[in-house]
């Protein structure tokens, strides 16, 4: 109940501020969508997701699937058929 009761201030503050967020329309492509470029903001998250242990693990995951080489398929299995005829 106390834990409602601090939520409920910090939620009537926000409240206002989330209304006031514009959001592109669900139908809209994405390119319309308003975008600001921020060289540095780029900068930074491209350095985070370089060195995020779990993003270098998935590239070399990928890596390691392309490179790959095809196990070879075996031939079919040897068949040997007999048959007897009666002249």
């Amino acid at each position: 109940m106390r834990m409602r009761l601090r939520l409920a201030p910090a939620l009537v503050l926000l409240a206002p501020a989330a209304a006031q967020v514009p959001t592109p329309h669900p139908d809209a492509p994405v390119s319309q969508a308003p975008q600001k470029e921020d060289p540095v903001l780029d900068g930074l998250l491209r350095q985070a997701l370089d060195r995020n242990p779990e993003v270098q693990q998935a590239a070399a995951q990928v890596h390691m699937d392309q490179e790959k080489v095809p196990q070879a398929k075996a031939l079919s299995d040897p068949t040997l058929s007999l048959g007897l005829q009666n002249d």
